[in-house]
């Protein structure tokens, strides 16, 4: 499989599991990308032996369908022979168009297993699974990176995937120590420097974000493609024409209600669909908590005076006794201008979301999802505003706190070993 620049836009969705994303890349979602404007998509990181020895991982993990095409798997191991067996079960159900080596998750797990971005540190070892996968699979074989500090590293540890048989090369910009994406820009230089390095096509990774910065990703590489991960979860249409919504916070609302149908569809697991919804809706929960709450299964009701989330009261006392205001829905004023059958169809929109999002089950279902966007999308039009307000969490505030007294601490420490050194060069002048 090769990625050419046969578009204006050759832009592909990367789905990945870190720390914060853990499992939330699947079919559904891949779908939901594909459909505004992503070209192409990876599995989310698979663990080669477990995927190997364990029909129910497999099960879990993987799935697909005739639509989810072009479409990468992408493992993670060390050992040549047992990513080839894992590679081999989905080369023979035809499901796949390539097999995509992971080297660049950073995450302790990854240090812990040998694997990912702490496997650049044997390059022989790379080679050879690489290699192996290349001489075996009929399907091919990627490979996905990071950069080293030293730019002649990182061309020669990219020239060797490109030697060992990798007929693509993925490359982010950041090097293993560089986790905070938002601390540390991609190095788009060093990126360029790897397409001018390689035959292969290479795909460049990282601050991808929109449609713009894709273009200008590809315009100062000269890559054949740009992925995109975590922007990508926050907005599944970040590479979708011709919106205008560019950072507007509303899109992805309404993506979730599109999401939620996709993932009753593929009888996607509950912990995927919160794990989406939440990265998803952002900070629009943090000023709705109440919606937070229905995410996460918590019976408010049950809450003692105090507690997080907004306090005592009961769930649905509160929501009977505010239905019109809290469900965005204008009863009351359908009432005053006597317009009944308006009116109860209001009521009826009501009472149907609310037996979907308070069943008394607990469970989260994609139903109770897409009901909670619907909410969202009825206060947020209410309030005339495209972003939630800013809100600082308990935790936040005393993260905060406890940084500036550690930098008070710090200073006060200064100053005594000021005074005290001053004091001792007094003492010797004298």
């Amino acid at each position: 499989m090769t990625f050419k620049k046969t578009s204006p836009h050759p832009i592909h969705a990367r789905t990945k599991n870190t720390k914060n994303t853990k499992k939330q890349s699947e079919l559904a979602f891949r779908l939901l990308c594909r459909r505004h404007g992503a070209t192409c998509a990876y599995t989310p990181m698979m663990h080669a032996r477990l995927f190997a020895e364990a029909p129910s991982y497999r099960a879990e993990q993987f799935s697909s369908t005739p639509a989810d095409r072009p479409l990468m798997a992408q493992f993670c191991g060390n050992d040549p022979a047992t990513v080839l067996a894992a590679a081999r079960i989905l080369e023979s159900r035809g499901g796949v168009d390539a097999v995509d080596l992971n080297l660049g998750c950073p995450q302790r797990i990854a240090r812990r297993g040998r694997y990912g971005a702490f496997l650049m540190d044997e390059p022989s070892l790379v080679s050879a699974v690489v290699a192996t996968l290349a001489a075996h699979l009929s399907i091919k074989v990627t490979a996905k990176m990071r950069i080293f500090d030293d730019l002649e590293q990182t061309l020669a540890f990219a020239r060797m995937l490109e030697a060992s048989g990798a007929s693509l090369v993925a490359v982010h910009g950041r090097t293993r120590d560089a986790k905070d994406a938002a601390a540390t820009r991609a190095d788009w230089a060093a990126i360029a420097a790897v397409k001018r390095a390689l035959r292969v096509p290479v795909l460049a990774n990282g601050d991808v974000r929109c449609l713009g910065s894709a273009a200008r990703c590809l315009e100062a590489t000269g890559c054949d493609g740009v992925l995109s991960a975590i922007p990508l979860l926050e907005d599944p249409a970040l590479f979708s024409e011709g919106r205008g919504e560019a950072g507007c916070r509303v899109r992805p609302v309404r993506l979730l209600r599109e999401y939620a149908a996709l993932a009753a569809e593929h009888a996607t697991p509950p912990r995927m669909v919160r794990g989406h919804a939440f990265r998803m809706l952002g900070d629009w929960l943090g000023e709705h908590t109440d919606r937070r709450d229905v995410l996460n299964g918590v019976d408010r009701s049950r809450r003692r005076p105090g507690e997080g989330g907004g306090g005592g009261g009961g769930e649905e006392e509160g929501a009977a006794a505010a239905a019109a205001a809290e469900e965005g829905v204008e009863g009351a004023e359908a009432s005053a201008a006597g317009d009944a059958a308006a009116k109860d169809d209001a009521d009826g929109e009501v009472s149907r979301r609310r037996a979907v999002l308070f069943d008394g089950s607990g469970l989260l279902t994609p139903a109770k999802v897409e009901a909670v966007a619907e909410e969202l999308l009825d206060r947020i039009e209410k309030s005339g505003r495209g972003f939630p307000d800013p809100v600082v969490t308990e935790r936040a505030a005393l993260r905060a706190a406890a940084a500036e007294a550690a930098k008070r601490a710090a200073i006060e420490e200064a100053d005594r070993e000021a005074a005290a050194l001053a004091s001792i060069g007094a003492g010797f002048a004298a």
